[in-house]
């Protein structure tokens, strides 16, 4: 059965409804996997992210549409295909107060929403498109 907006399971848990913004972004770099890993082993049902779309079509998340603060690169998503920007380090803006940058060259990579969803399919998201154009609403690798 096809739900309306209306008619959404999406405000059916329970209150208050804990939503992890970028994950757990406090303790890990933002909008990465191990930011969401640890947010989900926090007892977190809901993920909100944000989206960006790389030259080659794919949605990936990040809050930035350059990677200068979380990956030290002057470069665009969008001007990247997504293997380049699997190459940047997502660890390597995040700052620990007492550690200095414990994650940088840990591997950690910029996902892709998919990536995300295989992830962690029982999770809520909260999706924010942060890319105007081009749309990705009529981006047909939304998913890839």
């Amino acid at each position: 059965m096809v739900r309306s907006a209306l008619d959404s399971d999406f405000f059916d848990l329970p209150t208050p409804r804990v939503i992890a913004h970028r994950g757990a972004s406090g303790q890990y770099p933002e909008n990465t996997l191990v930011a969401f890993r640890a947010a989900a082993d926090a007892g977190a049902p809901y993920f909100e992210l944000d989206v960006h779309m790389t030259r080659d079509g794919v949605v990936v998340v990040s809050h930035d549409p350059v990677l200068s603060r979380t990956c030290g690169l002057d470069a665009a998503i969008g001007d990247l295909t997504l293997a380049e920007l699997k190459r940047a380090d997502a660890g390597w803006g995040f700052a620990a107060d007492d550690a200095g940058f414990p994650f940088r060259g840990r591997g950690i990579e910029v996902p892709a929403l998919a990536e995300v969803f295989a992830a962690f399919p029982d999770h809520r998201y909260i999706v924010e498109v942060k890319q105007s154009a081009p749309s990705l609403a009529n981006s047909h690798s939304a998913a890839s």
